[in-house]
């Protein structure tokens, strides 16, 4: 399943561990703002690795899952891409990017 991850880090420290993180997880489509795809036990240890590295009190981390029907409407620079992964026209260049990423770890 696919889903976006958005952040809003309150500590440039943590919010450079969780980017790194993060880059190594999923692909990137605006800054704090990552489209990753997940089987269950990938998304669960995604947010035990979330968990670790932020403040609860101070940050903010959501996911949001993109169902097959799930639409976007983009608009500016790169929105061509951008709506094509969250559309799912892209799904196999997101797993291939996804699957490289966690063959590098």
């Amino acid at each position: 399943m696919r889903w976006l991850i958005c952040y809003d880090i309150a500590d440039e420290r943590r919010l450079a561990r969780l980017h790194r993180y993060l880059s190594a997880q999923a692909l990137m489509l605006q800054y704090s703002v990552d489209l990753g795809a997940f089987t269950d036990a990938e998304l669960a240890a995604l947010l035990d690795g979330l968990r670790a590295r932020i403040a609860p009190d101070a940050d903010d981390v959501r996911l949001y899952p993109l169902t097959p029907r799930t639409e976007a409407q983009t608009l500016g620079k790169e929105a061509e891409l951008a709506a094509a992964l969250l559309n799912g026209a892209c799904t196999a260049h997101l797993l291939s990017r996804t699957d490289a990423t966690r063959e590098m770890r």
